[in-house]
């Protein structure tokens, strides 16, 4: 087994776990952070699995995948509900938490009516391949260049909410990814990792209106309770593209992160 190998089995082992643990408190009670921590974990296993799609895994990589989407499409409609109900007033906040009880055990029979998250049996692996290594420095690249080239594009232009929600699942890949190998780089690495989480927090406001007016259209709200939330999200959308700029003011400042996750992926 090559040690890449041995490295991707045994951070898809530790994935793995933290789902089934997320999965475990929210079938105890399916409390907002719950699902929350849910689909976040349910998340960083679906980046996982993009990452090191031509890895041999060891386990029913298929069954996963069915799995994982299945939980978050239920997940995702109880977390719809736990964000849109801070943003609404009476009657529509009785309404929409009848609805989250309703979504709430839809997502508890489906949790409950299939196996846990499969993963490998594997023991953990420390990052002190140059194998590992060499991966980080031709992936994180890759994908950093990408999510920036995305960035500016969506800050210059007057992007969709849908549109930008999808570069914010983007971000969120990114950040997953580097997440794995993060002990490669030294403390600047966590100086990216907090210009990605300030940009995706921004965006996740703007998905949170996005998500409360989708939902307030389904229960035919009129337009003076969509419209304050129509407002909140093109706020939210300019303050992104503020906070890019201030972020990544130019070309070379995307260049010198794409060039320093390139050279400095270290084996320790």
């Amino acid at each position: 087994m090559s040690s890449l190998t041995q490295f991707a089995r045994s951070r898809a082992a530790e994935r793995a776990t933290v789902v089934n643990t997320q999965r475990d408190l929210v079938l105890q009670t399916p409390t907002e952070d719950a699902v929350h921590d849910l689909r976040v974990a349910l998340r960083r296993m679906e980046q996982f699995f993009d990452l090191f799609d031509i890895e041999p895994l060891a386990f029913d990589i298929p069954q996963a995948r069915t799995l994982m989407k299945d939980w978050m499409r239920a997940a995702g409609r109880v977390r719809d509900c736990d964000v849109v109900l801070p943003l609404l007033e009476p009657p529509f906040t009785d309404t929409l938490a009848a609805y989250r009880q309703e979504r709430a055990q839809e997502l508890l029979a489906i949790l409950q009516s299939g196996p846990s998250m499969p993963g490998p049996r594997v023991r953990a692996s420390a990052l002190t391949a140059p194998a590992v290594a060499q991966f980080a420095s031709i992936v994180l690249p890759r994908e950093a260049k990408t999510y920036f080239q995305a960035g500016r594009r969506a800050a210059h232009k007057n992007h969709s909410l849908g549109r930008l929600h999808e570069f914010r699942l983007h971000g969120k890949s990114l950040r997953y990814s580097v997440e794995l190998f993060e002990e490669l780089y030294g403390p600047r690495i966590k100086g990216l990792q907090k210009m990605l989480k300030r940009t995706q927090q921004l965006l996740g406001e703007m998905a949170d209106a996005r998500a409360a007016l989708k939902l307030l259209k389904q229960m035919n709200a009129p337009a003076p309770v969509l419209d304050p939330l129509r407002v909140l999200a093109a706020e939210k959308r300019d303050a992104f593209a503020v906070r890019w700029f201030e972020e990544v003011p130019d070309e070379q400042a995307a260049a010198n992160w794409v060039e320093y996750l390139r050279r400095y992926a270290r084996a320790r």
